[in-house]
C-alpha cells in the first residue's frame, strides 16, 4: 500500500521544482556556458546565460508586481528560471 501512495505522489513532485533542482540547474547553466565559451566563443556563452538571466528577472518582477514579497519573488524567479533543468536531469 505504501508503494501505491508513493506512485501517486511522484507526478506532482516531478512537476514542481525544488531548491535542489534549481541549484542543479544553475550548475548546468554554468557548465553549458563554459562549454559554449570553449567551443564557440564568448558571444555564445553570454547569450546562453542571458536567456536564463532574463527568465529569472522576468519571473521575479512579475511576482513582485503581483503582490509577493521581495524574497519570495526572487525565490520564485530562481526556481522558475533554473528549475527547468529538472526535466533534463532524470533524477
Amino acid at each position: 500500500m505504501a508503494d501505491e501512495k508513493q506512485e501517486t505522489e511522484i507526478p506532482g513532485e516531478v512537476l514542481t521544482p525544488d531548491l535542489g533542482d534549481a541549484h542543479f540547474g544553475l550548475l548546468c547553466t554554468c557548465a553549458m556556458a563554459a562549454f559554449l565559451f570553449f567551443v564557440f566563443g564568448s558571444v555564445a556563452a553570454i547569450w546562453s546565460v542571458a536567456v536564463f538571466a532574463f527568465a529569472f528577472v522576468l519571473i521575479s518582477v512579475f511576482n513582485l508586481v503581483f503582490g509577493q514579497g521581495f524574497v519570495q519573488s526572487v525565490r520564485c524567479g530562481y526556481l522558475g528560471a533554473f528549475g527547468i533543468w529538472q526535466w533534463f536531469s532524470g533524477w
